[in-house]
């Protein structure tokens, strides 16, 4: 498009040049026949030209005769004065003749300069809209094409280059007007069809954090029992064949265990998207999980409130498991379950009698990855009671921790069910 203007531009001023340019060709330009019949005119009634110019009809604009001698006989408009003057306006000159001798000259000019001055600034004048004209559509062209083609274009390229970058929510202008119009229509559809793919992929990606999440706290806990069960076994099996195999069991567990502390490790960031729905629930139900929990039997006798509590039960179960495989593991002493019931929670306190904390880390102890600085050399992740505490915010109840003397107490409060 811009290469059309600068031709455009080019060719109007070359022909303003060559307009300009030109030089009128000199010589007489009127008809032979006018001329000749003015000058037998003023032979014939010589010296008296004035009257033969009358009688031709004063074709000429201007008409000056000099005698032989160069006196002025007749001159009409502007007067020619010699040869010079006449090559210099474009006069002809012509001798006259009579009664068999020479008796004078006559210069005639019939305004072919001014005719043709007038033509050329007519053609100017042509020249000069024609160019307005071409330069005026070509700005049209350039304007209209720029609208409807130029600004669209750096708007797809604009969309595009945001989209390639991951903002999807960039506003892009539909106009169906343009040529882009259905371009525009296909980028936008694009642009949906790639919100729902990346928001399918994240839900596909959320579900699988959630699922690892899940297998990872629920296999866990179990496997802690079953090794915490093997090893009871052990201690009090007398067949030593038994014993052996009690002892791969308890082998296997533990790689069960460092297995799935990896994927704990893997996974650490995941644990606030696992799906709590709380429900009503029996108390006697809820003293079962507990028990459950205590599967080498360290739990000593309790019992608690009947009372209908909301709980996830999934959840409420992994919550115990946590708690009181964190008391066998860091603690390894019986543990005391006391339990009431307030005007909103359930209150259950689970106690041993291990070494419990320093007093400065009672605050920090609930959060994710915290250990105690006395557990050095036993293995965990420090997920537990970070992870229980969560689960229970979740269930619209709170766990807490406290020191015992001696020992370690976590405060579970189930809310009641309403």
């Amino acid at each position: 498009m811009k290469g059309a203007v600068a031709a455009v531009v080019v060719a109007a001023a070359a022909a303003l040049a060559i307009l300009f340019g030109s030089e009128p060709a000199k010589g007489f330009k009127s008809d032979v026949v006018p001329a000749n019949e003015l000058v037998e005119a003023v032979e014939k009634s010589w010296p008296d030209a004035r009257a033969a110019d009358a009688r031709t009809g004063r074709r000429f604009p201007r008409v000056t005769v000099v005698g032989d001698d160069g006196s002025l006989v007749y001159s009409r408009g502007r007067r020619i004065d010699g040869d010079r003057d006449a090559m210099r306006t474009g006069a002809v000159g012509f001798e006259l003749v009579a009664g068999g001798r020479h008796v004078g000259r006559m210069w005639i000019y019939n305004g072919w300069v001014e005719k043709e001055e007038e033509a050329r600034r007519a053609a100017l004048r042509l020249a000069g809209g024609t160019i307005l004209a071409v330069a005026s559509f070509c700005l049209l062209v350039v304007a209209v094409s720029r609208r409807r083609l130029l600004r669209p274009f750096k708007q797809l390229s604009f969309f595009a280059r945001e989209v390639a970058q991951g903002n999807l929510d960039v506003p892009l202008r539909m106009d169906r007007n343009n040529v882009f119009g259905p371009f525009t229509e296909a980028f936008d559809i694009m642009r949906d069809e790639l919100g729902r793919a990346r928001r399918a992929e994240a839900a596909a990606k959320e579900s699988k954090k959630q699922l690892v999440a899940e297998l990872g706290h629920d296999i866990r806990t179990p496997v802690a029992s079953i090794a915490a069960t093997a090893e009871l076994l052990e201690a009090t099996e007398a067949s030593e064949s038994k014993r052996e195999k009690i002892e791969v069991i308890r082998q296997k567990a533990g790689q069960i265990e460092e297995l799935m502390a990896d994927v704990a490790r893997a996974n650490r960031e995941e644990i606030a998207s696992l799906r709590v729905a709380p429900v009503p629930v029996g108390s006697e139900d809820v003293e079962r999980w507990l028990r459950a929990a205590d599967a080498d039997e360290a739990m000593g006798d309790f019992s608690l409130p009947h009372c209908l509590v909301s709980v996830d039960r999934l959840r409420m179960r992994q919550v115990f498991d946590n708690v009181v495989a964190n008391s066998r593991k860091y603690a390894g002493t019986p543990i005391e379950v006391k339990a009431s019931v307030d005007e909103h929670f359930l209150l259950i306190v689970v106690r041993d009698r291990g070494p419990g904390v320093d007093r400065g880390e009672i605050e920090a102890i609930l959060g994710k990855g915290v250990r105690g600085s006395n557990v050095k050399g036993v293995p965990g992740e420090g997920l537990g009671l970070y992870t229980s505490s969560c689960l229970m915010e979740r269930m619209g109840g709170a766990l807490s921790c406290r020191l015992a003397d001696p020992g370690f107490a976590v405060v579970l409060e189930i809310p009641l069910a309403r």
